[in-house]
């Protein structure tokens, strides 16, 4: 299993290409001397992906948009 923050990655790139599956690749910090890396194939969660959309849009919402807003308001 991979982390959440590359697991959203992972799905949003899935989403914006229409992928249903994906394999997911990762390099052992010592793969110049290794070679080793470790993988796994990831099934695309749409409901996952659908919540984490929501969520983004909900920050840019109420976090970005307002302080874009007013930063353009107060130009004379």
């Amino acid at each position: 299993e991979f982390t959440a923050k590359y697991k959203a990655q992972v799905h949003l790139q899935m989403f914006l290409f229409n992928k249903k599956k994906t394999l997911f690749c990762v390099a052992d910090p010592d793969f110049e001397n290794n070679s080793k890396f470790s993988d796994i194939w990831v099934q695309y969660d749409q409901e996952y992906t659908e919540m984490l959309m929501d969520a983004a849009e909900n920050f840019w919402r109420h976090n970005i948009f307002p302080h874009l807003y007013n930063s353009v308001k107060n130009i004379t």
